[in-house]
């Protein structure tokens, strides 16, 4: 439980985590995800965030779909019994790389256009 985190100290965090557990109410993006994923870490969250259908990859991450306690304790259960393949981890992290995003934007926006 580390709650908002200098920016120059994330990647240490992230060396030293075996996981990265999103369990917010507020928070949708989960940026944290994303990053700890760049380190070849697990990832849980809810899977009603906003961005958990872009995120989501079996290889990479659990997704808890009720709000109690219960629920998430099965998903801890989970993410720490599975063997998890930090190489495939960090290859499904690529895929927010801000060069394959920028590529992607590119593309939604010239179907955009040629479909006006």
């Amino acid at each position: 439980m580390c709650g908002d985190i200098d920016k120059e100290l994330v990647s240490q965090y992230y060396s030293q985590s075996n996981a990265v557990v999103l369990m917010s109410l507020s928070e949708g993006f989960g940026l944290s995800l994303i990053e700890g994923m760049h380190f070849g870490l697990p990832a849980m969250s809810f899977t009603d965030i906003d961005a958990y259908d872009d995120i989501y990859n079996e290889s990479s991450m659990i997704g808890v779909k009720e709000h109690t306690d219960e629920k998430i304790a099965e998903g801890l259960m989970c993410l720490l019994n599975t063997k998890w393949n930090n190489v495939e981890i960090i290859n499904c992290s690529r895929k927010f790389e801000s060069s394959k995003m920028a590529l992607d934007y590119v593309g939604i926006y010239k179907k955009t256009i040629q479909y006006s």
